[in-house]
């Protein structure tokens, strides 16, 4: 059986305190930029807008504070975490509580409804057994994907004269929990005797068979979340609850640092932080994008929305992500890209070469930084020029640097330097050029052999270099000393004191 609103029960906001205009598809909230085509309370918003002002607007001193300075952004995203800036937008742009009164005290349709009500009430006034009536009591809970459609199902068998009310209890929102307490319970009515009274355009009633009187809910969104009773007028009344739970997909609200790509000095602290909403409340977790990168202890534990690292070092990884999953489809993500800045580090091949005259030498220098760092070459505090040299960008950080050398003469051996710098710092590293027909390098070492007699010894000592060796910035040869005892007569007399010592031992055996 299908009801047919009566032309006097027109919904609320079409009657009274709104001016519907013929905007274009592309009219926004002045509020948080959401589609709007009429003008709610002083100013053009969309619905979700118009509901908040309402909700507020009689109490604007139980609004918590901002927790950001007064200085949300408020965009069709974020309209959601912060209740204060959103009401302060709300009253910038015109909207005003004085006309939320007046909506509540005139109109037809408000005075036909209480009117309704009170005929409602008078009602179960009747004496009646309500053991006449067959009636489905039964709690239900129903969960339903927000802009789903969700069908209230309830039976009255032998209905006679008696009428069927679907009514929703609101309870406000404390801590993010509906509180339980009777007197903040506030009562809606939608639908009475085969008529919907609600302002919401997609409730209404539907019956597939005799006794059905099912409320449909049409593209269910998350005020519709909450309780609703079916009641019929009988002595006692009668009355079956049925909780309705909406999901919602996780969405982030509110991330630090904003925007996500930052840059930091290598030693300090960050803060990473992500918030999210969702019905059921979403899980954080945080991951690594970096393939090459295999670093889970630095994460920290699940469903913890913020991520402190005292002292974040040049390894640090360069793009991390903020994953918040509820079970609902699909799930929120933000992407944070870390740019560690840090001095320059050089590393070198080999710091020792060998080469031939009129031979051609290239010396290679790898610098580590970011940002980049530029590469420069001197010899004998002079700077070399730099069609002798390429810089070519390995990657994200190291760049490496080639030198080409030209042995014309014993001018261009000696000690190269390979100079790294940035903004944060300078760093360099020498390479030593020798040629390869030079044979060794003179030491002198002085030698005392006794108490009273000293002597000094001049060696001259060859160092031989026979393959490439790592050093850092110098290179240490340590010298061997060759301590002689030219004396021939004392190694014998000692061995003819050990020979007698052993068999005077030997004859002390037996003789005992």
């Amino acid at each position: 059986m299908a009801f047919k609103q009566p032309w006097l029960i027109l919904p609320i906001r079409q009657r009274i305190n709104k001016t519907k205009i013929d905007f274009d598809n592309n009219s926004l909230c002045q509020v948080c930029g959401d589609k709007a085509h009429i003008f709610n309370y002083g100013a053009l918003t969309c619905a979700s807008c118009k509901t908040f002002f309402r909700r507020h607007g009689f109490h604007p001193e139980d609004i918590p504070e901002c927790d950001f300075n007064e200085d949300c952004k408020i965009t069709i995203q974020s309209r959601r975490m912060c209740t204060s800036c959103r009401f302060a937008k709300c009253l910038a742009v015109g909207m005003s509580p004085d006309r939320i009164r007046k909506e509540d005290l005139t109109g037809k349709c408000r005075a036909l409804i209480k009117f309704k009500q009170q005929e409602i009430v008078a009602s179960t006034s009747i004496s009646v057994s309500g053991s006449l009536v067959a009636f489905d009591t039964t709690t239900e809970y129903y969960t339903v994907p927000v802009s789903g459609k969700c069908v209230l199902t309830c039976y009255v068998a032998e209905v006679r004269s008696f009428k069927v009310l679907w009514q929703k209890i609101d309870r406000p929102i404390v801590g993010g929990n509906q509180t339980n307490v009777q007197q903040q319970e506030q009562l809606t009515l939608i639908a009475f005797d085969g008529i919907v009274y609600s302002n919401k355009d997609h409730y209404r009633l539907e019956s597939d068979y005799v006794g059905s009187y099912n409320l449909i809910i049409d593209r269910v969104n998350e005020d519709d979340q909450g309780e609703y009773q079916c009641q019929i007028n009988t002595e006692p009344r009668k009355t079956k609850r049925i909780f309705l739970t909406v999901q919602v997909p996780p969405r982030i609200v509110d991330f630090r640092p904003n925007p996500p790509l930052h840059s930091i000095r290598a030693g300090s602290s960050l803060t990473l932080s992500c918030r999210a909403e969702g019905t059921p409340m979403p899980q954080i977790r945080w991951r690594i994008r970096d393939v090459d990168m295999n670093q889970a202890d630095l994460l920290p534990p699940d469903n913890s929305n913020i991520w402190f690292i005292p002292s974040i070092s040049n390894t640090f990884p360069r793009t991390v992500e903020c994953i918040a999953d509820n079970g609902v489809l699909p799930a929120s993500n933000r992407i944070f890209t870390i740019n560690v800045e840090y001095a320059p580090v050089v590393i070198l091949n080999n710091d020792l070469i060998q080469t031939e005259q009129y031979q051609n030498v290239t010396i290679e220098c790898h610098a580590l930084s970011r940002p980049f760092a530029r590469i420069t070459w001197e010899k004998n505090g002079k700077m070399i020029e730099k069609n002798k040299m390429s810089n070519t960008r390995v990657n994200q950080t190291m760049t490496t640097s080639r030198l080409t050398i030209q042995m014309n003469n014993n001018d261009d051996l000696g000690q190269y330097h390979c100079i790294a710098e940035n903004i944060h710092g300078r760093m360099e590293a020498i390479v030593h050029v020798l040629q390869e027909s030079m044979q060794g390098i003179k030491h002198e070492t002085k030698h005392r052999h006794s108490k009273h007699n000293s002597s000094r010894i001049s060696t001259n000592r060859l160092l031989t270099i026979t393959h490439p060796i790592r050093l850092s910035t110098t290179t240490n040869v340590y010298s061997e000393r060759d301590i002689h005892i030219s004396s021939s007569s004392y190694r014998l007399w000692t061995t003819h004191i050990l020979i007698y010592l052993l068999l005077l031992f030997q004859f002390q055996t037996i003789y005992r």
